[in-house]
């Protein structure tokens, strides 16, 4: 969740790993520290949810709803985005088309739905349904979807207080660790860099990727405002989380590890090259 300074509060980043940390067992794998970046690791293990935690991940393919209007640019970059995440995650990402052209109108059905159901589906087609909504409104108005929903304490908190809440994501995820759905909340009145950022961030972290590290060296989820673009890394990690060799809940440690391989492997490339 991103506040007027840009920052995560801890607390909340908890209330979605925490919920999926195993207790320390015998067979927690450990990783070979030798030979290893370990700032790397450091960071890749923190961005996973902590060595001993199992990662969830989308099995599904994702289908997005946007609520609100976004910029011809800003939809542009959204849809770029979404290009690279599917190539590095191996997901189809696609738009559903639905009845909602007003966000007031949208918070309205939600508010007045018997089980308060945030899904979304094709104004063609009803058994079509986004599993992964996008929301760009301001405040008031999410705060009345986090009552409706009814989200977590912590984001109608949030979303109640004077401070200016940016943007933040709330993922659905089962006890097999799949994530089955996805919430995306942009603050409309932010700029288009911001909102940009908000986007990249936000949405990427929903596929699993659920921590920040702040003044991260490889990671774009680095609570850094401008600009933001995939780096090397996350192509790296979301390669590793989404390797179909992995079933979702693996550990952290072991797709940690196997970024720390891809980036060697990538340095090595590298100076090859440049010999």
């Amino acid at each position: 969740m991103h506040r007027l300074k840009y920052l995560r509060t801890h607390f909340t980043i908890l209330i979605f790993v925490a919920a999926f940390i195993s207790p320390v067992s015998a067979e927690t794998p450990v990783v070979n520290q030798s030979n290893i970046d370990h700032q790397l690791l450091t960071e890749t293990i923190h961005v996973l949810g902590g060595v001993n935690n199992r990662v969830p991940r989308w099995s599904s393919d994702v289908r997005m709803a946007l609520v609100g209007t976004l910029s011809t640019t800003v939809k542009h970059n959204l849809d770029a985005l979404l290009t690279q995440l599917s190539l590095y995650s191996g997901l189809e990402f696609r738009w559903i088309k639905h009845k909602y052209s007003a966000t007031t109108d949208y918070i309205d059905a939600v508010s007045k739905s018997p089980q308060h159901d945030l899904t979304l589906c094709s104004r063609d087609d009803s058994d079509d349904c986004a599993n992964f909504v996008v929301i760009l409104s301001e405040q008031t108005n999410m705060h009345q979807i986090t009552l409706s929903l009814p989200m977590r304490p912590v984001y109608q908190k949030a979303t109640a207080a004077n401070e200016n809440v940016h943007c933040f994501f709330s993922p659905g995820i089962s006890r097999k660790f799949d994530i089955q759905r996805s919430v995306v909340y942009i603050n409309s009145n932010l700029s288009e860099k911001m909102q940009n950022t908000c986007l990249q961030e936000e949405i990427t972290q929903s596929l699993g990727l659920f921590n920040d590290y702040t003044g991260s060296h490889y990671y774009s989820f680095n609570n850094v405002v401008s600009p933001k673009q995939l780096t090397a890394h996350d192509k790296m990690l979301l390669s590793s989380l989404y390797d179909r060799a992995y079933s979702p809940g693996t550990w952290a440690a072991l797709i940690a590890q196997q970024v720390i391989e891809y980036s060697a492997r990538s340095n090595n490339i590298t100076s090859a090259r440049a010999e």
